[in-house]
């Protein structure tokens, strides 16, 4: 258990600072295209470490998630199942797993500023609801 926490803690504190690389209410629509596939790129990356920490979870508690072309749903599914998130803050990832799907499959040059900023402006407060999730469910303590 004491493997599971430090990699949670890890993965935290890599999800932290690459959000805390997005600057408080950025308008997305007069980023440079560059900039602006930074920024998806750190909300990619923000569902990854999500995904990370689910697995890792998973893996604790010898529970196997399929491994086909659905396994990142079926996580989401699966961690609302078990207890480990809660309704609403499953319903605000699977928006960023949306967004997840996308951005891995499409061009990023394709990345519309307008849906991102939705993501953007909720992604502190998704990373903050399942912080208090995976601690309500006893698969997280963070340090004081």
């Amino acid at each position: 258990m004491a493997d599971l926490s430090r990699h949670i803690a890890a993965e935290f504190e890599n999800i932290h600072a690459s959000a805390a690389q997005i600057p408080p209410k950025v308008n997305l629509r007069v980023l440079r295209k560059l900039e602006l596939i930074g920024v998806a790129t750190i909300v990619s990356n923000f569902y990854h470490g999500v995904e990370n920490i689910l697995k890792q979870i998973f893996i604790s508690k010898k529970i196997r998630i399929s491994s086909d072309e659905r396994w990142h749903k079926r996580l989401l599914e699966a961690s609302l199942q078990e207890g480990i998130i809660q309704r609403k803050t499953y319903d605000h990832l699977l928006k960023f797993l949306a967004f997840r799907h996308f951005y891995t499959h499409a061009y990023s040059i394709d990345v519309d500023p307008d849906k991102l900023s939705i993501l953007v402006a909720s992604l502190k407060s998704t990373l903050k609801a399942f912080e208090s999730d995976l601690s309500s469910s006893g698969h997280y303590h963070p340090s004081p």
